[in-house]
């Protein structure tokens, strides 16, 4: 017969009800990390871009609490921006900067502060600036923009290594800081970064401009870089990143999988190889919403919430310039249309710059490597032009001498004056050396490196390489003469 329904059962009903409810996980907040790793007028696009998503995340519900901002805020005052303290991110775009939520800034841009930020330190911060303060019920959406290269991404006055951010993403997954992770990368040879390195046990997906042997590309540059009718001698944005803004700015992206923004953004960007690294299984089952929104938001969520026309897909296209070409490359045009003797000058300095940058490094390896036709073979797999001859390059990175890459790279920083936009691409050639040298390569490629760095005329290039990263004309004049 039928179990008759008694008090007691309904008791103990209640009960199991109640226990399922306390097993259930909790739902989870979501948390935002946007970084900018350059300064200077001439990486307008970098922080234009990063204005622009925080203006999307945050119109999506996520609280300025939970959204942490590293760029170094000095673009929109410079004094070449015809438009004061605004960034536009499209030629026909609105204002992003306004309530760009500043958190580091300035100085406070650099590596250790962004693996403090990542990894909850609020100890190794100055007091009072925001970490993630997550759980292990959260999900984290990180976006970083800037220069790079072969296992580097750039900041201000130094770089971030790949083993170490790879090592700070599996440190914060240990202390319980996030769920899932979706990482978005856009600096040149970005691949290089996750590749061999994210593993895929770890709830990270990580989404990168580029491949790990090509440059990025920068978009809306110039002649096509006017907004109401004047020309900001900069490129606007970079391909990569305004593919994904505007995929994200439609309302039914939210709604789409990671994976099916990642195939949308990758017919996007048709000048690079978008890839994806890490736990790509996780792109199935996720949506964009579910990283770029708060749940409550996505019902009343606007087509465009900062009235940013969709992008014009060939245009962005067309008016795209590599990343490594992109500071040249608009101060020809802005001579082309107002020549001066200024402006003869600086674009002069500029191409000194990165012929200086190709003479140091064939002295570094001619002193690294004894063999001059091996030495000459390492040099060319820099991509300093960023023209694609290495992009579509098949086969990934050795990392058998990925200890001897991490501390050439330290010494580059220390003894050279910094990985500066010109020095780059020669990452690339440490991976080469390192591997040809096996066992023996650290000390000698150390060794010249220091030999040839911290000889006279190159010390000064050094000097002169720091002032163009600081973005200042007159301290660029003043470190050449």
């Amino acid at each position: 017969g039928r179990c008759p329904f008694t008090a007691g059962s309904s008791t103990l009903m209640l009960s199991v009800l109640a226990l399922g409810a306390l097993a259930l996980p909790a739902a989870g907040d979501n948390w935002v990390v946007l970084a900018a790793g350059s300064n200077g007028y001439w990486n307008y696009r970098h922080q234009a871009d990063l204005c622009h998503a925080y203006k999307i995340v945050s119109s999506r519900g996520i609280p300025d609490e939970h959204i942490i901002t590293l760029f170094y805020d000095d673009v929109a005052a410079d004094e070449h921006n015809p438009y004061p303290n605004q960034l536009f991110n499209h030629p026909d775009g609105e204002d992003v900067y306004a309530g760009c939520k500043k958190d580091y800034t300035g100085k406070m841009v650099t590596p250790q502060n962004f693996i403090s930020v990542l990894t909850g330190d609020a100890d190794a911060v100055p007091a009072g600036l925001p970490v993630l303060n997550s759980t292990a019920a959260d999900r984290v959406f990180v976006y970083f923009v800037d220069h790079g290269g072969v296992d580097l991404i750039g900041f201000p006055e130094s770089t971030l290594h790949s083993a170490k951010l790879n090592s700070a993403l599996a440190l914060a997954h240990r202390k319980g800081l996030f769920k899932e992770l979706v990482f978005y990368l856009e600096t040149c040879e970005s691949g290089s970064i996750f590749e061999d390195r994210l593993p895929a046990h770890l709830p990270v997906y990580a989404v990168t401009a580029a491949n790990a042997h090509e440059s990025s590309w920068g978009t809306f540059c110039p002649p096509h870089d006017e907004v109401r009718g004047t020309a900001l001698g900069t490129c606007l944005g970079d391909l990569f990143s305004v593919s994904w803004m505007d995929d994200s700015e439609r309302a039914l992206a939210m709604r789409e999988t990671l994976h099916a923004q990642f195939e949308a953004v990758r017919a996007l960007t048709d000048k690079s190889h978008v890839q994806q690294y890490g736990d790509v299984t996780l792109s199935f089952k996720e949506t964009v919403g579910d990283f770029e929104a708060e749940a409550a938001a996505l019902a009343t969520i606007p087509a465009r919430p900062d009235g940013s026309p969709p992008l014009d897909r060939v245009l962005s296209a067309s008016s795209a310039v590599t990343s490594r070409n992109a500071t040249i490359h608009s101060l020809w045009v802005g001579l082309q249309r107002a020549p001066s003797a200024r402006g003869a000058r600086l674009l002069e300095q500029a191409q000194g710059r990165r012929a200086a940058e190709g003479a140091r490094w064939n002295r570094i390896l001619a002193a690294a490597v004894s063999d001059p036709l091996r030495a000459r073979e390492i040099l060319a797999l820099a991509d300093v032009s960023g023209d694609g001859r290495r992009g579509a390059r098949a086969g990934g990175l050795d990392r058998s001498f990925a200890a001897c890459h991490e501390k050439a790279a330290e010494a580059f920083q220390e003894q050279c004056g910094g990985w500066s936009e010109e020095a780059l691409p020669y990452s690339a050639c440490l991976h080469g050396a390192c591997a040809l040298l096996a066992g023996d390569g650290t000390g000698r490629i150390v060794g010249a490196i220091r030999e040839v760095c911290t000889s006279g005329g190159h010390a000064r290039e050094a000097t002169r390489g720091k002032a163009w990263r600081e973005g200042s004309v007159e301290s660029v004049y003043s470190a050449t003469v």
